[in-house]
């Protein structure tokens, strides 16, 4: 029995059973689903042992002669205390420690993704030193970067009511947000086509063996 077309099969039957969907909710799409998330949790158990136990915890411990790293473990299993009414409080400990180095790791994610942006928002409507074929466009550019971010804070701007020139300019920013928005909700469509192209030339190619 070749095993490389028994699981090209079975990969092609429950793509199509994942896009019964379509039709309606079904058996065959529940038992597809159910498939999916139980691979996936079994092979983010698998990915646990290798990278995590083993690979930082087994290698830092045994190999390395980190010997601080041991206490990451019982550490850890402090989280199943949870399940006994009496030592629940334990779990609490493991708990707030995560959520606070997670929430440190944020705020360095945010400040390093968000700050440099509040800093490139900062343009020059004059720019001298620039390439003088691209001086005009880079001009224009900025000045219009400059009117699209003024109205789009106006827009957010709840401090006193909005009448006239502030109301126009914060339905302005409210349509420029709106096309932003858009075109982020084409891009995620696009992305989801992407994999149902992808889907359908691997039943078509792979399987059905048309255009080969």
């Amino acid at each position: 029995m070749n095993l490389e077309i028994v699981g090209l099969w079975i990969a092609a039957l429950l793509t199509l059973g994942a896009y019964t969907i379509l039709y309606r909710e079904n058996p065959i799409y529940r038992f597809v689903e159910h498939l999916f998330i139980g691979v996936a949790a079994g092979y983010g158990i698998g990915v646990m042992v290798a990278d995590i136990m083993h690979r930082i915890w087994w290698t830092n411990v045994f190999h390395d002669g980190k010997w601080w790293w041991a206490f990451a473990l019982p550490y850890a299993m402090w989280l199943f205390t949870i399940y006994t009414e009496k030592y629940s409080w334990i779990s609490r400990i493991v708990i707030g420690t995560l959520i606070g180095a997670y929430a440190g790791l944020y705020f360095q994610e945010f400040s390093s993704v968000y700050l440099p942006q509040v800093r490139s928002s900062f343009k020059p409507l004059w720019t001298s030193d620039a390439n003088p074929d691209l001086l005009a466009s880079g001009v224009i550019n900025n000045i219009i970067f400059l009117v699209i971010l003024l109205s789009v804070m106006t827009y957010f701007l709840f401090s006193f009511e909005q009448k006239g020139g502030v109301k126009r300019t914060a339905i302005f920013g409210r349509w420029m947000l709106m096309i932003a928005l858009g075109a982020i909700f084409g891009n995620t469509v696009m992305a989801r086509i992407a994999l149902l192209i992808g889907r359908i030339w691997f039943l078509m190619h792979d399987w059905l063996g048309i255009g080969k």
